[in-house]
């Protein structure tokens, strides 16, 4: 058989292993079957792990966006602080305002994020009921330190703390066991199909949306809490994708948490021996994530021509750059399944395109 080769290089999605993509052809199930109430069991409890968390992880057929919409609207009934440090911060000051919430927006540097002095001067100043974080912002690369944010948090401790994780879960540790929201996506650092969220609430989290008017009907989390204790789901779920993510849920158990952060570790650190020689790269190594790297272009060249060169010459995929760096950078994702082997491949290949300029 032909060796797996990854090609997907890109902050999501990711290449899926042959044999996880193969689950997916699973013959289909009743969704309120003893069969499929298993397997919501197996992802809950699988899941917990990569989320930091001892409570339920609920799997959502939904892109996670509309995880983070839902997260206001379920838990947010007038206001939220938002650590604005790029393109998908910024989505929770816009989810927010388009559900009828007040935003205080903190402006950061997009190379560092946000510090826990300049957090505990906005909650000392600002009448919020809830902080929204992104532990790796993938238009930036930056990565939060979220524990000493989660400290300042904890001396407000009428603030709920909303964290997206999308592009960390998995790939680094993540303190959900800390926060009142937290979730992440299939197709990330877990190395799953599209298509999937999978969030986790606090208790206090639950009360909150029991209570809450307006909070809609396909993502009520407490809906989704009351059907997931009962072991379904509130709506047709999208089966195959499931078949799939509990496929690669088993392949990741084999590894181990700690491994898989590792690999990531060693994945970044191999990719920026390589290429911040010759790409300098938006934020520093302190704050930079071991799922997304975000580089200058080459000099005179457009980001969008620099990776297609690269598909062209070697089929290889990266993103260009998001946001307010679009027309100058591009981005390279560590995530999912591709090894150290994989880094070196890539960083040949971006070092050829570069020199064909």
């Amino acid at each position: 058989m032909k060796p797996w080769t990854p090609t997907l290089f890109l902050p999501g999605p990711v290449d899926v292993h042959p044999d996880v993509l193969a689950a997916a052809a699973t013959p289909m199930i009743g969704h309120r079957s003893a069969a499929a109430a298993a397997l919501l069991d197996e992802l809950d409890h699988g899941l917990r792990p990569w989320l930091g968390v001892d409570s339920p992880v609920y799997a959502l057929t939904c892109s996670a966006t509309l995880a983070m919409e839902a997260t206001v609207r379920n838990l947010v009934r007038r206001s939220l602080l938002v650590a604005n440090g790029g393109v998908f911060a910024d989505r929770w000051k816009i989810a927010a305002e388009a559900s009828g919430r007040r935003v205080v927006s903190i402006d950061v540097p997009h190379h560092l994020g946000i510090t826990p002095e300049v957090l505990e001067h906005a909650l000392a100043n600002h009448d919020v009921e809830a902080v929204a974080l992104v532990a790796v912002e993938t238009s930036t690369g930056v990565a939060l330190d979220l524990d000493p944010l989660l400290d300042v948090c904890a001396r407000h401790p009428h603030v709920l703390v909303l964290v997206d994780a999308v592009t960390a879960a998995g790939a680094m540790y993540v303190p959900g066991r800390r926060c009142d929201a937290v979730f992440t996506a299939s197709q990330k650092a877990l190395a799953m199909p599209p298509g999937l969220t999978f969030l986790a609430l606090s208790e206090r989290a639950i009360e909150r949306s029991r209570t809450m008017e307006g909070r809609g009907l396909y993502a009520d989390f407490a809906r989704v809490d009351r059907f997931h204790r009962a072991g379904g789901s509130p709506f047709t779920p999208a089966l195959p994708v499931f078949f799939a993510a509990v496929a690669q849920i088993r392949r990741l158990h084999r590894e181990s948490v700690d491994a898989r952060f590792a690999a990531h570790r060693a994945k970044h650190r191999a990719w920026l021996e390589r290429a911040a020689r010759d790409f300098p790269t938006l934020c520093p190594f302190a704050t930079s994530a071991p799922s997304v790297v975000v580089h200058a272009s080459p000099r005179d060249v457009a980001p969008a021509e620099f990776v297609g060169r690269l598909a062209e010459r070697h089929g290889l995929t990266v993103a260009p750059g998001v946001g307010p760096h679009a027309s100058t950078t591009w981005r390279v994702g560590l995530l999912g399944d591709t090894t150290v082997a994989d880094i070196h491949r890539v960083a040949d290949a971006v070092a050829d395109t570069a020199a064909s300029f």
